[in-house]
């Protein structure tokens, strides 16, 4: 009975099929890949923050 009705179920656009079903791959990737990460500001001058004690400076 399940099997009959898996067998009839057609689908308009098969490539978006095989899209869906990568998209949990590249989801666990990404989340995978940007636990690691830390973001960063890059500062071209500091003239502006001289009196600031609490910014750190290179």
């Amino acid at each position: 009975m399940l099997y009959d009705w898996y067998k009839s179920i057609g689908f308009a656009e098969p490539s978006f099929l095989s899209l869906l079903l990568i998209l949990p791959i590249l989801i666990f990737c990404d989340v995978g890949n940007n636990t690691k990460s830390q973001g960063t500001m890059l500062v071209t001058t500091t003239h502006f923050i001289n009196n600031v004690r609490s910014f750190k400076t290179s």
